[in-house]
């Protein structure tokens, strides 16, 4: 098993040991540090075998550093436009709305411009 080109381990199913078998599951934890934006995973079959993969169930947990003091955004007057200046941010950078433990969290509609 790959992840973006980089070896995650292997994993071996047994022989079927009877005829009324027709499948084998087995599971295997692996580790990655580095994830991407996208993540491509390969799976390879020794050669003359046949195998298929039902599922990868991935867990990946997501932490938020802030380098600052928390700040409350609030536009002025009612329907009124934010301006965020974010460093470093780009195309693919998302506001999202966070709150305490239990309140409901939400991706901000927002558009980026260069200036």
């Amino acid at each position: 098993m790959d992840l973006n080109g980089s070896r995650l381990g292997s994993f071996t199913v047994a022989r079927f040991t009877s005829e009324t078998e027709s499948a084998r599951e087995t599971r295997k934890s692996f580790t990655a540090e580095q994830l991407t934006e996208q993540n491509n995973f390969t799976f390879n079959v020794t050669a003359g075998r046949s195998a298929r993969l039902n599922f990868i169930r991935i867990h990946y947990p997501r932490t938020l550093n802030a380098s600052d003091a928390p700040y409350a955004f609030m536009p002025e007057g009612e329907g009124g436009v934010l301006e965020i200046c974010a460093k470093g941010a780009s195309a693919t950078t998302q506001l999202w709305r966070l709150g305490d433990a239990g309140q409901e969290f939400a991706r901000v509609d927002s558009r980026l411009e260069d200036g």
